[in-house]
């Protein structure tokens, strides 16, 4: 059984050495059964509950190798999915010309600079007014800035 701390690496690693020192083969043509075991107890004992459901979907004729392959991507679409999840996102509302930072940091107005949203009773004092010296909208932070 693979552990909530391996990876999917790490586990067809340490199935392929256990395996070493069985002797699977057919009694019949003395052929070797080893990546089909191989195969079946990977699937059986993957940790994600969805990795392992994609993984019976599969065709019962796709090798060892291509099982592999599909947990690892699986795995690596999990992985970026979750740092995506945590990693800032950026949003542009082209109607109030305001960015929103999504995540850890706090969101800013991207006319003004400051916090955002605001407030009806204070709102942006650099919405829908052009930069004395760019004549530009978007830049009037940096413009304030400066």
């Amino acid at each position: 059984m693979q552990t909530s701390t391996e990876t999917v690496s790490q586990y067809i690693t340490a199935l392929k050495s256990l395996a070493i020192s069985c002797n699977f083969s057919c009694d019949h043509c003395n052929q070797t059964t080893q990546k089909s075991h191989i195969r079946s107890q990977f699937i059986r004992g993957i940790f994600n509950d969805e990795i392992r459901e994609k993984l019976l979907q599969e065709k019962s004729d796709t090798t060892l190798d291509g099982i592999v392959q599909h947990a690892l991507v699986m795995e690596a679409a999990k992985r970026d999915s979750s740092q995506l999840r945590r990693s800032d996102s950026v949003l542009f509302d082209s109607k109030s010309n305001v960015v929103l930072r999504v995540g850890t940091k706090q969101k800013h107005c991207y006319n003004c600079g400051k916090h955002w949203p605001h407030s009806r009773e204070k709102p942006c004092i650099a919405r829908d007014k052009m930069c004395p010296s760019a004549g530009n909208l978007a830049i009037f932070r940096l413009c304030a800035e400066v």
